[in-house]
């Protein structure tokens, strides 16, 4: 993995790498990518490539033939050239898509690595894009992101820093081009600071920190599509929460029996939820119990409704009162059975619960409705951006703050410090200088072929 600096250092030279581009698995197509000073030559000539031109860009169906291991194999790939600097990394590139054997993948790789190339390391073909000047680092944390993304609409949220990012920047060269102001002036004190120069710094500044203030609330309130929430469903024995799991899942994942204590496991299933990736837990009911096994099952059911950003309390609609619930910050009581008849007192109690059947599904869409109102806040126009950006944004926003609040008091020097601070931050947004590690951290999430 990228993660040790002799790592970082063979990456910023010119080796031929090679990787394979497309999972492990048998399919129709497999994907591998090679780039690196001279990758095209070295390509066709490894591999004795018969291509019928070089132009860049451009598809075409050529025969190979290597023989290794004593085997000679022979067969046709789609071979696509990227010209430096017009490829994803910035240098020579090519593509190669071959009939989707993970042996044949296999063999291709191994066999160009012993012709001189080198395996490439988890996001190498990225990070080298970044450093040949074709992306800068908050691009580079948006592919991972893309590829990580377990719902569309997180893949939206991540899609839109793209044009975020050009704003950032924007605000990066005004705070730049302020900070220069600020500097002249106090270097050459015989030119008057006035206070229509602090007043039109002051609307500057203040509009960019409402930007970035805005920025971080979006980021927060995003962090749902990323990290998802769990939504543990508990009760008594036999209020039907295996068969509401099921009935929500789609599937028949959890044992239902009219026996109390059949559920001893916590058994998870991933929804998505407005966009957002639910886990459904499905536990056991608590009672007292003499079985072990069954004890051991009721202590993870608590410990999961302690650690659930939602817990959906069912209970049976003809239990008379009084009926027990543990303490939740979040909570949601559910009456199964609806389709039999429900007793007055739970009427009269419970009278604002969700009522459903979770055997037919009846009230099942209106109960998906309240959990998503109940945990679901994410804004419209999320950001999915990494932590390490949201720390930058959050700092520069912060001293921005100070430098609004000394221009304010017209301590103009102390402003010029201030404004410093917040454009060292916002220049690691894009281009850590001297910072080896926040590289390697990026990108060591990265897969290889990436």
């Amino acid at each position: 993995m990228l993660g040790q600096s002799e790592n970082f250092a063979e990456i910023i030279s010119h080796d031929i790498i090679v990787a394979p581009t497309t999972a492990k698995g048998r399919s129709a197509i497999a994907g591998i990518r090679i780039s690196g000073l001279n990758s095209i030559e070295f390509t066709r000539r490894s591999l004795m490539l018969n291509i019928s031109c070089l132009e860049a860009n451009t598809a075409q169906v050529a025969k190979f033939n290597i023989e290794y291991n004593s085997h000679l194999i022979t067969d046709k790939a789609v071979v696509i050239i990227y010209r430096a600097p017009k490829s994803y990394t910035g240098e020579d590139m090519v593509e190669l898509f071959v009939h989707g054997n993970p042996l044949l993948v296999e063999t291709l790789v191994e066999f160009m690595i012993s012709k001189g190339a080198r395996l490439a390391h988890p996001g190498e073909f990225t990070m080298r894009g970044l450093l040949n000047g074709k992306m800068d680092l908050l691009d580079a944390e948006s592919v991972s992101a893309v590829i990580e993304a377990r719902t569309l609409r997180s893949i939206s949220a991540v899609k839109r820093i793209t044009s975020v990012n050009r704003e950032l920047k924007g605000l990066y060269e005004k705070i730049r081009g302020i900070l220069v102001e600020i500097t002249v002036v106090l270097e050459f004190p015989e030119d008057e600071i006035t206070h229509v120069d602090v007043k039109e710094w002051l609307n500057k500044l203040s509009k960019i920190y409402d930007y970035l203030d805005d920025f971080m609330c979006r980021a927060r309130n995003s962090q749902a599509l990323t990290t998802g929430l769990t939504v543990a469903i508990a009760g008594p024995p036999n209020v039907g929460k295996s068969t509401l799991f099921n009935r929500i899942i789609g599937s028949e994942r959890a044992i239902v029996t009219p026996h109390p204590g059949t559920t001893r496991d916590i058994i998870e299933a991933i929804v998505e939820l407005e966009g957002v990736p639910v886990k459904l837990l499905d536990t056991a009911g608590l009672r007292k119990s003499e079985h072990p096994i069954e004890n051991e099952g009721i202590m993870r059911a608590q410990t999961a409704i302690e650690n659930a950003d939602l817990l959906l309390w069912v209970i049976d609609s003809s239990v008379q009162l009084p009926v027990s619930i543990p303490k939740h910050q979040n909570s949601l009581i559910v009456i199964n059975k609806a389709d039999l008849e429900i007793s007055d007192e739970i009427l009269k109690k419970f009278s604002d619960s969700p009522k459903i059947s979770a055997l037919t599904g009846e009230g099942l869409q209106m109960l998906l409705e309240l959990v998503s109102h109940k945990v679901i806040n994410v804004p419209l126009d999320a950001l999915i951006v990494s932590i390490r950006t949201q720390n930058f944004v959050s700092k520069s926003k912060e001293s921005l703050e100070n430098c609004i609040d000394a221009l304010s008091k017209e301590y103009v020097d102390v402003a010029q410090v201030m404004l410093e601070k917040a454009d060292m931050q916002m220049s690691q947004l894009f281009e850590p200088v001297g910072c080896v590690d926040i590289y390697e951290e990026v990108f060591s999430r990265f897969c290889v072929g990436k």
